[in-house]
């Protein structure tokens, strides 16, 4: 047998093992297909067959989860990432590996790696521990970047999972509920509403609310039957298993575990060890029905037993749940000294992962004054057997701060300035702040409110709101002096009289940042960014409930460029206070840069709903709900907008108007348009494209093809008021309405439209894909491919069609063009022939890249992408308007 057999037989082999690996999912042998996955991971690599081996580590990884072992489902993860985005590393385990494939492994595969990565560390660590944040932020990216769109409905269940351990069960109850409502667009882990529905069911048990837990678990089990539902055996098993938890609290009778499995094995579905995690859930409503039968002790005796198995460091998540369950049970057994005590550890273990929801199921357990129930709810039951006759709570509360919390007053914890009777110490910084307006030009005026403030000492402050205003009002004064280093002496000073006050501290630590950062400040090296976050960190652990300290937290992170621990403290600083707008407006940016439009939307209708009467807030709310297409909740922010305003908002009946036309409310529109008017823009091209829209949608194409005409008279390079993406949706708003209307194609007007449009980099999508879905002939094997360009551009550049604000300097850019082809050089054509009804001067092809395919379907460009002077790093990501 000759070497090339060899391989054959190899790789024969090592498929029959992956597809015995498979046929043990199905039997719910997890343990045994995860053993398998491994050994065929390991001989794969040890005889250089690369596709075998990362097929084997990723079935193992994410059957690992089955097994409670997070650490293994962490450590495939890391280790596939590195070799499927790190072509040097494949070819170590396999130089001659087949690009094609390997290729299309990296395509569906690469998110997913992320997504399991996540889940890991969230299972490892808790889900709103250090660095989760980050880990979804980095998986939407490469949902992003890889194409797979799909993948970000996954992201969305991890992110769920962090508002629930951030103790934000209003917004995972709402990520939940939004993919129940989903019924398309799902990745390679299929239909996913069934989970989705499993979730919100045991959200509705926390809140005390049994008879809504059924509900929803009712529904998760139906969904579960859907086609598109992968491996509904061991799915359904986990809904069983949750919806036997309802049952034993609602007093209904129990699951029959042998009857669950098509074989009807007896006592349990799988044989032990096989899948420990289903084992664990059986253990946990064991004990359940033993607390709901007054046998707390027996209760005590398996939970123990579990809680033995189980690290805490490397299965947090789940052993948050099982302490829980072993306190509540200790407490109903009369066993509250050792309660407390286990309790204890607990407490450590959830401050550390900033478990929020288990420190508030803690510290309700604990009250005394709270009755005792075996499953440690943040509200009372409201039917069952453990049923409280006093609630009457028609809908979830929203969660107060733990019993800990200090009454802090607002203005120290927001920064919403509260109207109340000034100290005489305060009227006196407010005084030298007055001086302080008037005399900063003046060098000799300004040293002497220097030294004043210099003078005060921390001994003269009588509590914190003294020392928290004096330390604010200072930093305004030191970053416009020249003695940054005298303030940071001085501040100091707080630090010793407020050592256990973190508000002050927090505000010491914004002013350090603030000396930092002041021009000709030596302290750099001392308040180093690692000096200034162990500073908010210490904060943040003396008092996990004030809001202005996370929201401070939040802002520092922002500042230096880590977005995942500034979501982190934003979400609690929000979670405490629903009013707070400048938490609700600095996580809602986060949510939209990190394409999670409707998460930054619905943070922005929580604060609003909730009271906040913030006309910002409101203009925000309404551009948000215009990008998600909600166009009914867009004119009801607007209306709160001009509420709560006490001018004439400039821009809100524009947006006013955009919402208005893509709901036929087209005499509305004109209407808002005409109010817009009013306010004098120095150029009228968003007025006058929307006046075209509104005219055809009305019918009027006479009157549509005059402001056609006037929009055609533009020159885009005046119309600097409009962003990218806001010159992106008008354009797209009536080449719509023109492809739509009666308007001949070949018409003088729209062939200009059309190509200023495309010469711009403005043409939509469908403007492309709508030619190549009309053809008839046969549709040949295509990849998609994306091609680099770069445009060499003439001294007529800044007069031409395609010129936009800002670009008049431009002697060349580059383009991207994505296009269907049959190969490189015809990818290459096309998109050349598309850039050169963009731009005069010499085109050239810098790169092409395939990204993915072979696909049956019609050639042809069918994305239009960004354009920059530089490089992609100079791109400017333009918001909407």
């Amino acid at each position: 047998m000759d070497e090339s057999q060899d391989v054959e037989e190899l790789d024969k082999q090592l498929e029959q093992m992956l597809e015995k690996a498979d046929q043990l999912i199905d039997e719910c042998h997890f343990r045994s297909s995860a053993q398998l996955s491994a050994e065929t991971a390991r001989l794969a690599r040890s005889n250089g067959r690369l596709l075998p081996y990362i097929y084997g580590r990723f079935h193992q990884m994410w059957k690992a989860q089955y097994l409670l072992d997070f650490a293994t489902e962490k450590e495939c993860a890391i280790e596939l990432i590195a070799v499927v985005e790190d072509e040097d590393r494949a070819r170590a385990i396999q130089p001659d590996f087949s690009v094609p494939h390997f290729e299309h492994a990296q395509h569906w595969m690469t998110a997913c790696l992320y997504e399991n990565l996540a889940d890991a560390t969230g299972m490892a660590n808790g889900y709103n521990s250090d660095g989760m944040h980050q880990c979804i932020s980095d998986g939407l990216q490469v949902c992003r970047r890889t194409g797979k769109l799909q993948c970000i409905a996954c992201f969305r269940e991890y992110a769920s999972d962090c508002y629930y351990s951030a103790d934000d069960l209003l917004m995972a109850r709402n990520q939940c509920e939004a993919l129940v409502a989903r019924e398309t667009g799902w990745s390679d882990r299929g239909d996913r509403r069934y989970f989705a529905a499993s979730k919100v069911a045991r959200i509705h048990l926390l809140e005390g609310r049994v008879e809504k837990a059924l509900e929803s678990i009712q529904q998760a089990l139906k969904l579960i039957d859907i086609e598109g539902v992968h491996y509904k055996m061991h799915c359904r098993m986990r809904i069983l298993s949750i919806m036997d938890t309802i049952h034993i609290l609602a007093g209904l009778e129990r699951i029959n575990w042998s009857a669950a499995h098509p074989r009807g094995l007896p006592v349990n579905p799988v044989p032990e060890g096989e899948w420990p995690e289903l084992e664990m859930f059986i253990a946990l409503n064991d004990a359940l029905e033993a607390c709901c039968g007054g046998e707390a002790e027996k209760a005590i005796n398996i939970l123990t037993e579990w809680d033995r198995k189980l690290d805490p460091g490397k299965s947090a998540h789940v052993w948050f749940e099982l302490r829980l369950r072993l306190v509540a049970a200790m407490i109903l057994a009369d066993r509250r000294p050792q309660a407390t005590r286990v309790a204890e550890q607990l407490k450590q273990h959830a401050e550390k992962a900033s478990d929020y929801l288990t420190l508030r199921r803690l510290s309700r357990l604990l009250d005394e004054s709270v009755p005792a129930e075996p499953l440690a709810t943040v509200e009372p039951f409201l039917s069952g057997l453990f049923a409280d006759p006093s609630a009457a709570h028609a809908e979830p509360t929203p969660a107060p701060a733990t019993a800990s919390t200090p009454t802090v007053p607002a203005e120290a914890e927001t920064s919403e300035p509260q109207e109340r009777e000034q100290t005489e110490f305060q009227a006196m910084l407010m005084e030298l702040m007055n001086e302080f307006v008037t005399a900063h030009e003046e060098p000799e005026e300004l040293e002497k409110v220097v030294q004043q403030f210099l003078a005060i000492q921390a001994s003269q402050t009588d509590g914190y709101e003294d020392a928290a205003m004096a330390i604010h009002l200072a930093t305004i004064v030191a970053v416009n002096s020249k003695r940054v280093n005298d303030f940071w002496v001085w501040a100091r000073q707080f630090e010793t009289q407020y050592a256990d006050e973190p508000s002050v501290l927090s505000m010491v630590a914004v002013m350090a940042q603030n000396l930092r950062d002041a021009p000709d400040s030596s302290l750099a090296q001392e308040l180093s960014d690692d000096e200034l976050m162990r500073r908010h960190q210490l904060i943040l652990s003396m008092d996990r409930d004030r809001v202005g300290n996370h929201l401070r937290a939040g802002n520092f992170y922002l500042d230096i460029g880590n977005e995942g621990e500034a979501e982190r403290c934003l979400a609690r600083a929000f979670r405490l206070d629903r009013t707070c707008s400048p938490a609700a407006s600095q996580l809602s940016n986060i949510y939209r840069h990190t394409d999670r439009p409707r998460d930054a939307l619905e943070v922005l209708d929580i604060c609003l709903r909730e009271g906040a009467e913030d006309p910002d807030l409101a203009m925000e709310a309404t551009t948000m709900a215009l990008l998600v297409g909600q166009f009914e909740a867009a004119l009801s922010y607007a209306d709160l907008a001009e509420k709560f305003s006490e001018e004439d908002f400039t821009w809100l009946n524009y947006y006013r108007s955009i919402a208005q036309i893509e709901l036929g409310r087209q005499a509305d529109a004109l209407a808002s348009i005409e109010l817009e008017a009013g306010h004098q823009h120095e150029n009228s091209l968003h007025l006058d494209i929307l006046r075209a829209c509104a005219h055809v949608d009305s019918g009027n194409l006479n009157e549509g093809q005059q402001w056609l005409a006037k929009v055609n008279q533009h020159r885009l390079t005046q119309a600097d008021q409009l962003t990218f993406n806001a010159l992106c949706r008008l354009f797209d708003m009536l080449w719509r309405r023109l492809a739509e209307s009666a308007l001949p194609a070949n018409h003088a007007e729209r062939i200009q439209f059309e190509s200023t449009m495309v010469a711009a980099g403005l043409a939509p999508d469908e403007f492309f894909t709508r030619d190549l879905t009309n053809r008839e002939e046969d549709e040949p094997d295509v990849h998609c491919f994306v091609v680099l360009l770069r445009q060499e551009l003439n001294e007529d550049w800044k007069d031409s069609r395609g010129c936009l604000a800002g670009q008049e300097h431009w002697e060349s850019y580059l383009a991207q063009w994505t296009v269907l082809a049959e190969d490189e050089e015809d990818a290459g054509e096309r998109a050349k022939d598309w850039q050169q009804k963009c731009a005069g001067g010499l085109c050239e092809i810098l790169q092409i890249d395939i990204e993915s395919g072979p696909y049956r379907d019609s050639p042809g460009v069918v994305v239009q992408g960004m354009r920059w002077a530089m490089g992609p790093e100079e791109a400017e990501d333009g918001e909407e308007d």
